[in-house]
């Protein structure tokens, strides 16, 4: 009999291409569509998973279920066509849930944070030898893989996604939940409560088909805060776990930053442990003591946990360093970020300025959708404003129509205000900035290429127009 068939549209995005990678792992049949052609896509067709290019309602002949991605539009020719065959249609966090059915699931919540958490709770387990499966939303390099499907594992490790409110879909065993702020808000009607009240709603609605449940919270964050309070007036409670600084079940302490490593203590029950991470920033300390509360629940023992975060080798495009280069005989240290938002890029700058703290920082940030640029307009303007030179790209639109008044050039005199300098930063595109950087760059510059949308093909750019110093 022929394996089941499974056709994904918009196999291309990360999230989509993991799950192919998982169901191809599990026997099915797969194949996909996207509009346009990629590495990835070629290394799925290394798997043997069908690629088409555009979107054609032949192309899901033969399937019994369609997967779709969140960008995917229901006037898409093949959505039409499989309603008309009448085809399952599913999200595609429908379909990883599926997939983790058989094994213990942490899913891993908040606004930031959400793939280094799941990267380090991966690399524990693996540390442990507790074979975990996973699907993060980043290339996890020590697989070289954002989703893996391991048999002989107990646990699944996904990293769950609020800005479509995709979550629901899931039922784990564990949650983390880093932090809630004011992003994604145009899923939740714009309202932060509606959101928090979105995961109160899953906890409880978990709750009722896992009563051992356990909650990770951060402590220092005030809505989470807001959150715990709230269940904690709930008849039927999960058991719930925090990390913090003060006043958590684990605490941290003694944080220590040493170029791009972060030493810290972890203080749970009558546990003491030092542990030292290859990431800079205090905020990636507090990544990790959600991770090792985890852990620890799933049978890790701290001594080997040490070795797991000091072994973990990252995820793409969060803080990811690629080493010194040269451009017009001055020599820079090149890192990317993928953070979008101001309380992420605070974070980053902050991490980065104590550990290279003799090199004047060269900010390369793009924008990432006009309405959180509208929304969140002066605090981007007040981070901006910090590094030592800023480069600002076009705000890269997501899909999103343009806003009137919402622009690289509004955001950088309301930048140049906060800085209190007129002529602070320069307005580039993807086609000039390049030329752009040549003019500004000194010797011994860091420069941090920032955000979620095409400004990557910025390190492209560079490592292209430069010379890798070894």
């Amino acid at each position: 009999m022929d394996s089941f068939h499974y056709h994904l549209i918009g196999i291309g995005g990360c999230g989509m291409a993991g799950l192919a990678q998982l169901l191809k792992q599990k026997g099915f049949e797969v194949s996909g569509s996207d509009q346009t052609d990629s590495l990835v896509l070629d290394q799925l067709r290394d798997l043997g998973i069908t690629i088409f290019i555009g979107h054609q309602a032949s192309q899901i002949t033969g399937a019994g279920k369609i997967i779709l991605s969140s960008a995917i539009k229901f006037n898409n020719p093949e959505v039409l066509e499989a309603q008309k065959l009448g085809i399952s249609i599913i999200h595609r966090a429908q379909g990883l849930s599926e997939l983790s059915h058989d094994k213990k699931l942490v899913l891993i919540l908040g606004s930031h944070g959400k793939t280094t958490t799941t990267g380090l709770l991966i690399s524990l387990l693996r540390a442990g030898n507790k074979n975990p499966s996973y699907a993060i939303g980043a290339t996890y390099y020590e697989t070289g893989l954002n989703a893996y499907l391991d048999p002989a594992g107990e646990s699944f490790i996904i990293e769950g996604d609020e800005s479509d409110h995709s979550f629901r879909y899931f039922c784990p065993e564990i949650i983390i939940l880093n932090n809630i702020d004011h992003d994604h808000l145009e899923t939740y009607g714009h309202d932060l409560e509606n959101l928090k009240k979105a995961y109160l709603d899953f906890i409880k609605r978990v709750l009722a088909q896992k009563p051992h449940l356990l909650v990770i919270f951060n402590q220092e964050d005030l809505h989470c805060q807001d959150l715990i309070l709230k269940i904690k007036t709930w008849d039927n409670q999960p058991k719930i776990k925090t990390y913090g600084y003060k006043k958590s079940d684990a605490e941290i302490s003694e944080i220590l930053i040493k170029k791009i490593q972060t030493e810290f203590k972890f203080n749970y029950l009558n546990i003491s442990q030092n542990f030292i991470l290859n990431m800079p920033g205090a905020h990636n300390a507090e990544n990790a003591a959600g991770a090792l509360l985890a852990g620890i629940e799933l049978g890790l023992d701290l001594n080997t946990a040490q070795l797991g975060l000091k072994n973990y080798q990252g995820a793409s495009r969060r803080c990811e360093i690629y080493g010194e280069f040269v451009l017009e005989d001055k020599n820079f240290l090149l890192i990317e970020d993928y953070g979008h938002h101001p309380v992420e890029i605070k974070v980053t700058l902050e991490a980065l300025k104590l550990a290279y703290p003799d090199r004047r920082l060269v900010l390369v940030f793009q924008p990432h959708r006009y309405t959180r640029t509208r929304d969140l307009f002066d605090d981007f303007a007040k981070i901006l404003s910090s590094p030592e030179c800023l480069i600002l790209l076009e705000i890269y639109a997501a899909s999103e129509k343009k806003i009137e008044g919402v622009s690289a050039e509004n955001l950088l005199l309301k930048i140049r205000e906060f800085k209190n300098n007129k002529d602070f930063g320069v307005l580039a595109n993807l086609n000039n900035f390049l030329e752009v950087l040549r003019k500004i760059i000194k010797p011994n510059d860091l420069v941090l290429i920032q955000g979620a949308g095409d400004v990557h093909e910025c390190v492209g750019q560079l490592k292209r127009g430069s010379l890798e110093k070894v």
